[in-house]
Formats: structure tokens, sequence, C-alpha cells
């Protein structure tokens, strides 16, 4: 993504904040960290076994299930935190 910006001539996060989801490793190691919204993967994972036993043992086809899930946003360089607070230095 960062690289995609770049090419358009534009810089993060001092022209355009950038936010990704998932927090994948790639995210924390870039030359510009990328803030993002984590999902608990273990926590979706045991959901998901505990649905799929659920649903096994009613053995109804018609069965449906609602889960949400809180992200956790997670702040880092692109978003221009460190733009703000150098600002606020001023």
């Amino acid at each position: 993504m960062i690289d995609a910006v770049e090419e358009m001539g534009l810089r993060v996060p001092e022209d355009i904040a950038l936010v990704g989801f998932d927090d994948t490793e790639f995210a924390s190691n870039q030359r510009v960290e990328l803030t993002t919204a984590s999902q608990n993967k273990y926590e979706m994972g045991n959901l998901g076994v505990q649905i799929l036993i659920d649903h096994i043992q009613r053995k109804d086809t018609d069965y449906t299930h609602k889960v949400i899930l809180e992200p956790r946003l997670i702040i880092r360089e692109s978003c221009g935190i460190r733009l703000v607070a150098k600002q606020k230095d001023r």
C-alpha cells in the first residue's frame, strides 16, 4: 500500500494517512509502520471451532450464529501521530 501511495508522488503520513486491517507482520516491519485494526486470531479460531461443534451437535440445517469481535486499534506512524505530536511541541 505504501509503495502505491509513493508511486503517486505522495508521502505517508505527511500527505496521506494510511490504516490497514489484521495487523500482519508486514504492518510493523515497514519503513513507515502501518496503523492497523487488529483482530485476535486465536479468539477468532476458538470461536469458529465452538460454533462448528455447536452446529454439528444440533444437527440443525437452519442454524445461524452472530458473533461480534471488538478489534484493537494499534496506532503507528502511518496515521500521522508523530506529525501531530511535533506540531503540538511548536
